[in-house]
């Protein structure tokens, strides 16, 4: 069972995994393990910049409410 990570932590984790088959002991990682690493660790950086737009828009969302409401009284 994976622990529940945040995506900051689990972005670490899959930089340091990729530096680890980087600077494998035989000096040869296949090519198509660095990738993945890559590939992952690309992934989880989008999930982060999703999850900000989202608060992003949560919070001017939650403004214009208010606004709106301040307004109203």
């Amino acid at each position: 069972m994976e622990k529940n990570y945040s995506l900051k932590e689990k972005n670490r984790i899959a930089y340091a995994k990729l530096i680890v088959l980087v600077t494998h002991e035989n000096g040869y990682v296949e090519p198509y393990l660095i990738k993945l690493m890559q590939t992952k660790q690309t992934v989880v950086l989008m999930l982060v910049k999703i999850q900000a737009e989202e608060a992003d828009f949560d919070e001017i969302t939650e403004r214009a409410l208010q606004r709106r409401l301040a307004a109203e009284q």
